[in-house]
């Protein structure tokens, strides 16, 4: 099996998983690993696997990221004002940074001006991609300023509703996140593997059916394959 784009001509990291299977990445693809003794899921780059660890696939797409596909299970069932208030933010966060060059440090001085209680490790946290995303700061005041910084809202009334649907969303995050991890748990243990996903049906049957097609991959080895055409 290939994840290589047609004439990629970069250094690859070719994987060799359990049961025989064989996987050729770009080196610095990065993919969704679990580590059960401490229940975490982390993106890790593949040159960077290591034997024994589990890599999070889908048996009906390999390729697909899970917090790409968990998210627009959850996006599914939203309606459409939440949906339309998530994209809003999330076009707001990219806005508020764009004032200050994309330089974190700076909207984060900003924000400190105007009395913002979060650190700037937290206000990193709200421009991450995938599983370490926070999509919003936790304090209404902190979420209020940095709205306010992005110039997109008409007043503080919109604000605080934008922070209410995020809080609601995130809530739906964690339960999914709690039934992900129970999930890939009873994978690794062969054990309670159909109640985890009654458990993930009980909350939402779409992200129910995302979790069903989840597969666990144990790495054997990884080999680096420097840069060649193709």
């Amino acid at each position: 099996h290939s994840f290589l784009d047609a004439g990629f001509t970069g250094p690859t990291a070719l994987v060799s998983y359990a049961h025989g299977l064989t996987v050729q990445y770009p080196a610095n693809h990065r993919v969704d690993v679990f580590f059960d003794e401490t229940d975490s899921i982390q993106r890790v780059c593949v040159k960077e696997l290591r034997g024994g660890w589990r890599v999070i696939s889908f048996v009906d797409g390999p390729y697909e990221g899970l917090f790409k596909r968990l998210t627009e299970a959850v996006h599914e069932h939203l309606g459409q004002r939440d949906r339309i208030a998530l994209e809003v933010w999330n076009r707001a966060k990219a806005r508020a940074l764009e004032r200050f060059g994309g330089d974190r440090g700076a909207l984060y001085r900003e924000l400190a001006s105007r009395g913002l209680s979060s650190s700037y490790g937290t206000v990193t946290t709200w421009f991450r991609d995938g599983p370490d995303e926070i999509i919003a700061p936790q304090q209404e005041e902190d979420f209020v300023l940095l709205a306010g910084v992005s110039g997109m809202y008409s007043g503080q009334d919109l604000m605080i509703a934008t922070f209410r649907c995020i809080q609601k969303h995130r809530g739906r995050q964690r339960a999914e996140g709690r039934a992900l991890r129970g999930l890939l748990r009873a994978m690794v243990s062969g054990d309670g593997y159909e109640e985890a996903l009654d458990s993930a049906r009980s909350i939402d049957a779409t992200v129910a059916d995302v979790l069903a097609a989840v597969d666990l991959l144990e790495v054997n080895a990884v080999q680096l394959v420097e840069a060649s055409a193709h």
